[in-house]
């Protein structure tokens, strides 16, 4: 039987020197948040260099704050419950374990005041993450973006690239140049520019290594389960 598989991910996005900070502030927020975290393109790793760190951590932190955490059924709320309370204490657990290994909560990292009804956690940032921590290797599956300093960009598409997911990933530059390098240079089944996700089942979804094999969407999709056979006719010849 023909099967593809989409299996999670642990997507990571770089942000070159050059980005754009507003364009970061009003895209990657949805990247992780869409589904309220709960979705296997979450961009929940942002790679950023030493220089850039204080402000893109200052300017998403301040976007974070803004999101209105509520009722799904309200037309102004951005951010819902998890599934379960299992899923949120779950998710908590690595707010917590984060900690224990070192990193500093910059916004959020508990339950939002005065929702009881639901399974809620707050738009959470970590910073000083390590790259081989466990936050930034497993698929967390809540909004929770971890925050991982680099030095130069051979070592971000080293980080990005050093989990055993590849389904998505992000590259903020203002450099057509530098942001084709690092998207090549990322394994990945998909790669955003200048923006934390895009959806258009006109192309191929997948991803690499433990993200699963196989492609949904586009013409890749349906050849996933198609069988091709040579038909040669009598006297065709070229």
């Amino acid at each position: 039987t023909r099967v593809s598989l989409e299996l999670g991910g642990k997507s990571a996005a770089i942000v070159a020197a050059d980005a754009d900070l507003d364009v970061l502030v009003a895209t990657m927020p949805p990247g992780l948040l869409t589904i309220n975290g709960e979705m296997c393109v979450a961009i929940s790793r942002l790679l950023v260099s030493e220089a850039r760190e204080p402000e893109v951590t200052a300017a998403l932190s301040a976007a974070f704050q803004e999101i209105v955490v509520g009722d799904p059924a309200d037309d102004r709320t951005q951010l819902g419950p998890l599934i379960s309370a299992a899923h949120r204490d779950r998710v908590l657990e690595y707010v917590r374990g984060a900690v224990a290994d070192g990193a500093k909560i910059a916004v959020g990292g508990g339950v939002p005041a005065g929702l009881t009804r639901g399974f809620y956690v707050e738009p959470t940032i970590l910073t000083g993450v390590d790259p081989q921590a466990t936050v930034a290797q497993e698929e967390i599956f809540g909004p929770v973006l971890a925050i991982i300093r680099y030095r130069d960009l051979d070592e971000a598409l080293r980080i990005a690239n050093e989990t055993s997911y590849g389904l998505s990933g992000a590259v903020y530059s203002s450099d057509p140049a530098t942001a084709g390098r690092l998207a090549a240079g990322m394994r990945c089944g998909s790669v955003h520019v200048n923006n934390g996700m895009n959806v258009d089942i006109n192309v191929p979804f997948g991803g690499f290594k433990c993200s699963g094999y196989g492609r949904e969407y586009g013409p890749e999709g349906v050849m996933e389960y198609t069988e091709t056979k040579a038909v040669f006719l009598d006297g065709a010849h070229t």
